[in-house]
């Protein structure tokens, strides 16, 4: 059921809306920029120089002092750390003393792992590569400090708040009239941003979105590299001279493959610096330029391991997450593949995050809906455990749920399906199964979204 406030946001005027947008983004910003955030900036500014060893040294004090919060404040690691952990805890490499951290655990146990209670959290969800919902409560003091770590690395960019932006939104945020009269953006005035819909980029609107982006020449591009590869490839296939205003683009949330970086980056004149980490609070992977890639040792521990759970140069990826205090990721097996850079010199060098290539199910009515859109389905859906998408004919969506029954109700069954429609259209035949498990990639991945009519698309 919607909110009053979804209500009035639907049915008031495109211009009235903006301001909407505007006002909640001013309420957001309260909690996103405030001392935590300035005192993060300035301790990053402070230490941009360091060397390996300061960083390994300061990374560990900051490990032992999340490790002891944790201990202290959560019924779940209390029992987990033992009381004499601490006094023969040396390095990093004795985090291996520790149990793994899954996403099923999160969500089994969450009441005993979080930390603050949620009236003083900052809330977020998550749908997350393994289709099970995940909610998961920041501090505030963590969440303005992550904020500072996206933001000290667009800043290196040139990028500072305010600056006319274009994002590619995961949001569902227009209106039927919105769409009736082909305009598939909404203006933020505070933070000079336009946010673009991701639902509605299909060969029948690319144009219009390419159209209003000429005109309003942004200084920078965020969001799902998926949509802005999409725009690109359709703006070089009809010669479009994209004006050269853009000085940097921040995807997020996919992994950039070769193709859409070279597309991309040439259509919009503009070189791509790319970032990993997730809602539910995973340290940061940055890029520096021309692909190279870091671990940000300031937000977290990585550990890249075999199936033996022992270092390997590729492997599944493995994250203590110092900013979050308020639901602790301890060794938490995040779901991707890291592949490590071998350098004698540079202990956080990466080479490629293999595991979160772009995947996407089409509709004939709406066109690609990538993996990222997908996984907001699950966002504030109870007993989804986790889901796959099987795509065999351009008419015909499979989905697959596996669920726990205690709290997937029939209501939340019909607000799941209501968010897969609202990404598919109505047109296209949906088939919902219920069952027990679902089978993992040879890779031991689980691979979400399975697209077989890729090569029915049209060109």
């Amino acid at each position: 059921m919607k909110s009053l406030s979804d209500k009035v946001y639907e049915n008031s005027p495109s211009s009235i809306q903006n301001i909407l947008i505007s006002l909640y983004n001013i309420r957001a910003s309260k909690r996103r920029y405030g001392q935590y955030y300035n005192d993060e900036i300035d301790f990053l500014e402070k230490n941009k120089f360091a060397t390996n060893d300061e960083i390994k040294k300061i990374q560990f004090e900051r490990l032992v002092d999340f490790l002891k919060y944790s201990k202290k404040n959560s019924n779940y690691y209390r029992n987990i750390i033992a009381d004499d952990f601490f006094k023969s805890f040396q390095s990093v490499d004795d985090l291996r003393q520790l149990p793994f951290l899954t996403k099923n655990d999160i969500i089994q146990n969450f009441n005993e792992i979080v930390t603050i209670p949620k009236r003083n959290a900052v809330v977020a969800n998550t749908g997350g590569t393994t289709g099970a919902s995940l909610k998961v409560f920041y501090t505030v003091a963590d969440n303005q400090r992550r904020f500072a770590h996206v933001d000290f690395h667009r800043k290196k960019r040139g990028y500072e708040l305010g600056e006319k932006t274009a994002w590619f939104s995961g949001k569902n945020f227009l209106s039927g009239r919105d769409i009736k009269r082909n305009r598939f953006w909404k203006t933020d005035y505070y933070n000079n941003v336009r946010y673009y819909s991701t639902f509605h980029i299909n060969y029948s609107s690319v144009e219009y979105y390419l159209e209003n982006l000429v005109k309003y020449r942004p200084r920078f591009l965020i969001g799902f590299p998926s949509n802005m590869f999409e725009l690109a490839q359709t703006g070089l296939k009809k010669g479009i001279d994209f004006p050269a205003s853009i000085e940097a683009v921040f995807p997020n949330a996919e992994t950039i493959t070769p193709d859409m970086r070279i597309s991309i980056e040439n259509f919009f004149k503009a070189p791509i610096f790319d970032q990993y980490g997730s809602s539910e609070g995973a340290p940061f992977i940055f890029e520096t330029g021309n692909e190279n890639y870091h671990f940000d040792a300031f937000s977290g521990i990585f550990e890249v391991l075999d199936d033996e759970g022992l270092p390997t140069d590729e492997g599944r990826l493995v994250v203590t997450s110092f900013f979050t205090k308020g639901t602790p990721l301890i060794r938490y097996d995040i779901g991707d593949i890291v592949r490590l850079k071998k350098s004698d010199t540079d202990f956080t060098s990466v080479e490629r995050i293999i595991g979160r290539e772009s995947e996407f199910i089409y509709s004939e009515e709406t066109g690609k809906i990538n993996g990222v859109n997908l996984n907001n389905c699950t966002k504030k859906v109870k007993g989804v455990m986790r889901f796959k998408v099987v795509q065999n004919s351009l008419n015909k969506l499979d989905l697959y749920l596996v669920i726990d029954e205690r709290k997937f109700s029939q209501s939340e069954k019909n607000n799941f399906i209501s968010n897969i429609r609202q990404r598919i259209g109505s047109n296209m035949s949906l088939n919902v199964e219920i069952v027990d498990s679902i089978d993992k990639e040879k890779s031991g991945k689980f691979r979400f979204i399975e697209n077989n009519v890729k090569n029915q698309l049209p060109s």
